[in-house]
């Protein structure tokens, strides 16, 4: 696409934008000439422009800040259920090497005790 096309486009955009644009500029007009009735044109579209451009900025921060809390609120629901899921804090795979893990120590422990008794039952050997 040549530059001078995505040019055109963007003129073409921008002046359709100012004439759906066009009622909400006419309201702002009325509203600061109702507020400023002796001031000239080239003040009046300045203001009328910045009324508009601050109008706008405050629906995109609404907008802004609305999807941000939707997405920290889906944030806190899956670190909850990821809590609910696993109480003790470990992934699945860490939860089977746990348990593989105490099964070791349960056998170790049986082993000592089977030594520890051995030793206690074993006759003592005439020198």
């Amino acid at each position: 696409m040549a530059p001078e096309s995505t040019v055109v486009k963007l003129n073409e955009l921008l002046r359709g934008e100012k004439i759906v644009n066009e009622t909400d500029l006419n309201e702002l007009r009325q509203i600061y000439i109702h507020k400023n009735p002796e001031t000239s044109k080239a003040k009046m579209e300045g203001a009328v422009f910045k009324m508009n451009y601050e109008k706008k900025l405050k629906e995109r921060q609404v907008d802004f800040y609305d999807k941000l809390k939707t997405e920290e609120l889906n944030k806190n629901l899956v670190s909850k259920e990821i809590l609910k899921s696993n109480t003790t804090g470990r992934t699945l795979d860490q939860t089977d090497d746990y348990m593989q893990e105490e099964d070791y120590s349960k056998k170790i422990d049986n082993i000592m005790r089977t030594i520890t008794e051995a030793k206690k039952n074993k006759p003592k050997q005439q020198k």
